[in-house]
């Protein structure tokens, strides 16, 4: 038995292949997006993300770390070392030195939270530190030990 199709059913065939085509193409496309949309979603992805991103961490004079946004994991434990050098800027420190875990290319950024005038410029240390040299202009006598942001690039 020979089953012989017309131009019309080659026609309902071959519109009919495209459409299930695009349908299912489409619905891959749907899904794909709701699994992507209910993990961003979720705190613990969005932290592991931000923490490849730009990290960066809050720590004071005494070394202790405030706020942890993936930085730390660059910094040595007890990284962290301050020189007093100049008795005149109420305690600031002159010098500073940060110990890191791996060779990183170029100098984080040292940012001040106090309200202090200060001028920093980076010198390479040793192995993986960084030595960052404080000049102050104005300095403010501060309640609580002074705070530092380090941003890595």
């Amino acid at each position: 038995m020979i089953i012989e199709l017309s131009n019309v059913g080659v026609a309902i065939v071959g519109f009919t292949s495209i459409v299930t085509i695009g349908t299912v193409f489409l619905k891959s496309r749907k899904y794909i997006e709701d699994r992507v949309q209910e993990a961003l979603s979720k705190d613990e992805v969005i932290q592991k993300i931000s923490l490849l991103v730009k990290p960066d961490m809050i720590f004071d004079e005494t070394g202790a770390i405030i706020v942890d946004r993936g930085a730390s994991a660059f910094v040595q434990d007890k990284g962290i070392s301050f020189l007093y050098e100049n008795p005149l800027f109420d305690g600031a420190p002159s010098e500073m030195r940060i110990l890191f875990s791996k060779h990183i290319k170029t100098a984080p950024l040292l940012t001040p939270l106090n309200p202090d005038a200060v001028h920093i410029r980076a010198i390479r240390g040793e192995a993986h530190s960084w030595i960052y040299k404080l000049n102050y202009s104005m300095t403010a006598k501060p309640s609580e030990p002074r705070q530092y942001r380090l941003e890595i690039f």
